[in-house]
């Protein structure tokens, strides 16, 4: 009873979290969107960002949300089958249905409290599969550990390959801020700024105390990810491990891109400008709130300011691209796998069923 209510109290802290950046976010993106309306001599009584909202999802066109859907899905596929790999690897031989909704259910449960899919995942796989628990946490482990590798990865490509883009759209960006005579900097400057100035923060606390607490976790985290891997070498095939992770990170890509000419004031956008968007966004559910409601919206927003995209409607694009992918998708497909994973157990026992 104690476990449950903490959990409930989790859950309710992280959502908290999560609703209140996101009302900050429409706070300040309101407050631009009437000053605006000021600008182009639009009366108060008809100018609303909730209205401009709602009818922003009206417009979208469903067959690029289907298309959105469906590509989750893929998604979910492609990182059941990475992990079902990683558990062969390991003497055991779970059914790939089975590894698919146990992904789906963690996703489902992210939504709730962050990084607790990871947990429920696992339990789930060994509830079914009647693996034990403890041996299921590594390879979550280990997948998790691929998915930061594989982030890292991308982004330093992205910014590598788009530097250029980059760099001449935060200056055409700056330009328009100094003929506006706005003397204060873009967000994203904000951003860059203090990323800087919390790696050299991080640099020094490391040179200061090498025996501080912090400092060891992250010493552990470099081990953790060099042993990860290391397990991936010794798989049997490694390249279709590498197929799988490229695919899950392909399709992430994917589902942003399909965004893109869904919605109206985005539609000129290309795949270079949905590259730097996605990676942008992606930092956004690295922050502890469910699913990285309010920060993605607000990375996302810095991205698209970048192409030219008006902040109300960057935010209108980032809530439409959250709500198909997290909402609408994982919300729908965590109910169905809760609904058929028993149904699909039914007559299974896989201590039978396993060579």
């Amino acid at each position: 009873m104690k476990k449950n209510l903490t959990n409930v109290l989790k859950a309710l802290g992280f959502m908290a979290i999560g609703m209140t950046i996101l009302f900050l976010l429409y706070q300040s993106q309101n407050k631009a969107f009437q000053a605006q309306c000021v600008t182009d001599g639009i009366s108060k009584e008809n100018c609303s960002l909730i209205k401009k909202l709602l009818d922003d999802f009206r417009q979208t066109n469903p067959f690029w949300i289907i298309l959105i859907v469906i590509t989750t899905l893929l998604s979910h596929l492609a990182r059941a089958l990475r992990w079902n790999q990683l558990i062969e690897s390991l003497g055991e031989k779970p059914r790939i249905i089975n590894g698919l909704f146990s992904v789906i259910i963690g996703f489902f449960a992210n939504l709730g409290i962050p990084r607790i899919g990871e947990i429920v995942r696992a339990t789930t796989m060994a509830k079914y599969e009647n693996i034990p628990t403890e041996k299921l946490f590594g390879t979550v482990v280990v997948d998790r550990i691929v998915d930061m590798i594989t982030f890292i990865i991308l982004v330093g490509v992205t910014f590598f390959l788009e530097f250029d883009t980059i760099s001449t759209k935060l200056g055409e960006l700056m330009a328009t801020n100094q003929s506006k005579n706005t003397a204060a900097p873009s967000n994203l400057w904000y951003l860059l700024v203090g990323l800087c100035i919390i790696g050299v923060a991080l640099i020094i606390f490391y040179r200061k105390s090498p025996e501080n607490l912090m400092v060891k976790k992250v010493k552990g985290l470099v081990t953790g990810v060099l042993e990860g891997i290391a397990t991936i070498s010794k798989l049997e095939r490694p390249w279709l491990f590498l197929f799988y992770t490229v695919a899950v990170w392909f399709l992430y890509y994917i589902m942003l891109y399909l965004c893109i000419p869904a919605f109206g004031p985005t539609r000129h956008l290309g795949m270079q400008a949905a590259l730097i968007v996605f990676v942008f966004g992606a930092f956004g559910f690295l922050v502890p709130s469910p699913g990285g409601m309010g920060t993605y919206h607000w990375l996302i927003i810095q991205a698209l300011t970048l192409f030219g995209i008006q902040a109300a409607d960057g935010f209108s694009f980032a809530n439409i691209a959250y709500f198909t992918g997290q909402i609408i998708s994982n919300v729908g497909f965590g109910l169905l796998a809760l609904i058929l994973l028993p149904i699909v157990n039914k007559n299974y026992h896989p201590n039978t069923n396993k060579s």
